[in-house]
């Protein structure tokens, strides 16, 4: 089955497998409540297949992302650091990437 993830207001859709992952890129202009639908007739359940997107101001964002933050009783992480231009990202911190094969432990009697 085929869905279709529908903003008709932006004028874009991206088709959707179940299964695959299918990137989509868009740059809201305009904050407001937009109605999300399944564009493509995919079967019975066709018409309960809706969502909203919320496009905030970025004051509008952080006031609702403290809000969060308070209800869920952790602390806000800091905001990230900026690197200068054409520096490469961090690479990962030592000892967080698991060995090929899953580890060390020998399985089967071995």
């Amino acid at each position: 089955v085929i869905h279709n993830f529908a903003l008709v207001n932006m004028r874009i859709a991206q088709d959707a497998i179940p299964g695959s992952i299918i990137p989509m890129w868009f740059k809201p202009i305009k904050t407001g409540t937009y109605e999300v639908i399944c564009g493509q007739l995919c079967g019975l359940g066709h018409y309960g297949m809706k969502g909203t997107l919320v496009v905030d101001s970025p004051a509008d964002y952080q006031a609702w992302l403290k809000e969060r933050v308070e209800l869920s009783g952790q602390q806000q992480a800091p905001p990230p650091t900026q690197r200068p231009p054409g520096e490469p990202p961090p690479g990962p911190t030592p000892g967080t990437v698991p060995p090929p094969g899953g580890g060390s432990e020998q399985r089967g009697g071995q």
